[in-house]
């Protein structure tokens, strides 16, 4: 899930949930030869391809529902971390070195990361970084402001800030 970037720097790449996707495929397979069999009286050969359904779901429904949520193709998602489409759902390094990823973050999870990190409420209410199309669209600002905050802290430090703040 996490690749190092040129720079060194730790990058999300683009990545999903495919085990889950294949067993569902799976399971509709059956289904549909269940269906089959009641109505037709006929047995079926069932056969899922976990490589087709990992296929189908990467490039076409997570690429879709990721689009529709954010309005930013992944490509241009995972182009970098600096432009990534949610600054918060990144990886940033600490003071000792180590770096923290935060893995699917959303709305509800800036205020907590920002109070965790002291980012005064200025800041943090500020129109660049208000909500999540503006953070995307002010990407760099804002990892480049996450920076500096999260290099403030060592990687336990963080990891005590953040728990118990329901963010991964």
């Amino acid at each position: 899930m996490l690749d190092r970037a040129a720079d060194g720097s730790l990058t999300f790449n683009v990545g999903g949930s495919t085990d889950q996707i294949a067993a569902i495929m799976g399971a509709f397979t059956i289904c549909l030869a269940l269906m089959a069999r009641e109505r037709y009286d006929i047995g079926q050969y069932c056969e899922s391809s976990h490589l087709t359904a990992s296929m189908w779901f990467l490039q076409c429904a997570g690429q879709m529902s990721y689009y529709q949520g954010t309005k930013i193709s992944q490509e241009r998602a995972a182009a970098s971390r600096q432009t990534t489409a949610n600054p918060i759902f990144n990886a940033y390094k600490c003071k000792d070195g180590e770096w923290l990823a935060l893995v699917n973050p959303v709305q509800r999870h800036w205020a907590p990361v920002c109070a965790a990190l002291e980012i005064p409420d200025s800041l943090r209410d500020d129109p660049r970084f208000k909500d999540p199309g503006s953070r995307a669209k002010n990407a760099r600002e804002c990892v480049k402001m996450l920076d500096e905050y999260f290099a403030r802290y060592t990687l336990n430090e963080m990891v005590s800030r953040l728990e118990g703040k329901d963010i991964n």
